[in-house]
């Protein structure tokens, strides 16, 4: 039978029941699913259609999908990636995946080229602590989000 969290139900009581029963040799861990607004832009920057930081103070792995709602009017692909701060651009992640078109992508199954569905981000602070959006060329009209999920690796 599943558990069931009730509105009423106090908040330890909630977290216990997100853990499932203790396995000899397992680490439970809890992600963290970051949801942001995907930037249309018309002169592209280095991660200016996303940028987010690392949430944890401990490195993570960490997986992208973008729920496009409504395509670009231009012709843009759009290369998302683990990088050093948040005006620069990777694609390992996400790599020239179009943006004109509404339609979920992801670096689960469709990544592209060099995207790949999890990769490893420095704790929060270090050296390669972002991930970020960049489109190759005017993206406006461009309308959803990037979901982000990290999953701490201690």
């Amino acid at each position: 039978m599943p558990r069931v969290v009730a509105p009423d139900d106090p908040i330890a009581q909630i977290v216990q029941m997100m853990v499932p029963p203790k396995a000899s040799g397992s680490t439970y861990l809890l992600p963290c699913i970051v949801k942001v607004a995907l930037a249309a832009q018309a002169t592209p920057s280095n991660g200016g259609t996303f940028s987010v930081q690392n949430p944890f103070e401990e490195a993570a792995l960490v997986a992208l999908v973008i729920d496009k709602t409504t395509g670009a009017t231009g012709i843009a692909t759009i290369d998302a990636g683990v990088v050093a701060n948040a005006t620069s651009s990777g694609d390992n992640l996400i790599d020239g995946k179009s943006v004109q078109t509404a339609e979920v992508i992801s670096s689960f199954n469709d990544g592209g080229t060099n995207g790949k569905g999890w990769r490893r981000v420095d704790a929060k602070g270090g050296t390669n602590d972002f991930v970020t959006g960049t489109v190759s060329a005017d993206s406006s009209g461009l309308v959803g989000s990037a979901y982000l999920i990290f999953v701490p690796t201690t």
